[in-house]
């Protein structure tokens, strides 16, 4: 499973747990970037540092193609 993610800092409930519509989420943004993570739930690990626009894997899964400014991109994940 791949997916982009910013990892949650801390949750703020000031109006308590009963109200956790009101609560205030404070994320890891020094930790954004495009995760992988095993099915089962494990191994959860960033590969790149940054989000990446329309990820695609190729079906080989060797290689990982994005959108970056208005270009096609593709990276090498097979090292």
């Amino acid at each position: 499973m791949d997916a982009n993610h910013t990892p949650i800092k801390e949750i703020v409930y000031s109006n308590g747990y009963a109200c956790p519509h009101q609560a205030v989420y404070k994320f890891a943004n020094d930790s954004s970037g495009f995760w992988l993570i095993n099915s089962d739930g494990t191994d959860m690990r960033r590969v790149v540092t940054r989000t990446l626009q329309t990820p695609a894997w190729s079906p080989n899964g060797k290689w990982l193609a994005f959108v970056e400014n208005e270009q096609i991109c593709k990276m090498d994940t097979s090292t």
